[in-house]
């Protein structure tokens, strides 16, 4: 019963599933928490080595019992269970997990010297549930691959516009003769001339291939949990900050990265020469010819297609009588 509530929950795109990383067993695994109705808890588990799901029931009534086997009261079995459904409940010192035969042992650390031992029954889940589990898990982390590189792209620009922003810095300083400065604070070999360098990203590319090959061997199965982790990070980290900005009560613009840095443009005489500059409308309101002006002027300005004639506004007042 739990099993075929299971398997919309996981395609459901509007539920958000958590994964986090631990180990059972000493063996690193990613899990993740769902609740079905009569608060029934699920853990399903994917194992990073022989990357075989399988799923752990934990009901509300085995949740009671062994709560109370272990001496705690009524009110704190609401608190634990509540705790155990909250959707933030997601350090991962909170929770460690034991396997024992069909059994997971879920061991939480209520507080420094109180601990809760619950154990959940590990069900008997078919080849299909298995291949939704890994299809979620793998949208989830193709969700945080996109995000990865957005934000690596966003970077990148960054890091071009620190650039051109510091080579403009550094050819001023030499214009104002104080180029013993930057020798002192930057000479050549040290970190800070190092920093001063154009971001290579070929460069970088080829000293992180280099690290990452000679470390490959003692890092083994470590980097897939490492690199899961990550981008399951960076898209709870999205999630987050879409629910903190829907709740905020006026949208603010996001900040727009710089994707350029321009220096000054230089112009030569001629190109000086070539650039006229246009008039500003005046802010006072044009008089409109007086009366004495001639009828001739009027005519000859009334001839020019780029001139309207202009009248004054003549008020008329009835004459008295004598």
């Amino acid at each position: 019963m739990e099993l075929e509530a299971l398997g919309p929950l996981l395609l459901a795109k509007d539920v958000n599933i958590d994964w986090l990383r631990s180990k059972v067993n000493d063996q690193d695994c990613l899990y993740c928490r769902l609740v079905i109705s009569l608060d029934t808890l699920l853990f399903c588990f994917v194992p990073l080595l022989d990357k075989q799901p399988y799923v752990a029931v934990l009901s509300p009534q085995d949740l009671e019992e062994q709560s109370r086997n272990q001496g705690f009261l009524e009110s704190s079995i609401d608190q634990i269970h509540a705790a155990l459904r909250e959707e933030t409940f997601n350090p991962l010192s909170v929770l460690t997990f034991q396997r024992h035969d069909d059994m997971i042992e879920i061991l939480v650390n209520l507080s420094t010297a109180l601990k809760l031992s619950l154990k959940a029954t590990i069900v008997d889940n078919d080849p299909s549930i298995s291949t939704v589990i890994l299809r979620r898990l793998l949208d989830d982390i193709l969700d945080g691959s996109y995000l990865l590189g957005r934000l690596v792209s966003s970077r990148t620009k960054l890091l071009d516009s620190k650039d051109r922003a510091i080579e403009l810095l550094k050819e001023n300083l030499e214009e104002l003769g104080d180029k013993q400065t930057l020798n002192r604070w930057a000479p050549k070999g040290s970190i800070n001339y190092q920093a001063l360098q154009r971001y290579d990203e070929d460069e970088v590319k080829k000293t992180t291939f280099a690290r990452i090959n000679e470390t490959a061997g003692s890092e083994g199965p470590l980097k897939d949990a490492e690199t899961a982790e990550l981008v399951l990070k960076l898209r709870q980290e999205m999630k987050q900050y879409k629910n903190s900005s829907s709740k905020r009560p006026a949208k603010k613009k996001a900040i727009r990265m710089p994707s350029d840095f321009a220096p000054p443009v230089q112009l030569d005489a001629e190109q000086e020469a070539s650039i006229k500059l246009e008039q500003l409308p005046s802010l006072v309101k044009e008089e409109s010819p007086v009366a004495g002006d001639t009828a001739s002027s009027g005519r000859e300005s009334s001839k020019s297609p780029s001139k309207k004639r202009k009248f004054r506004r003549v008020k008329i007042t009835k004459k008295s009588s004598a």
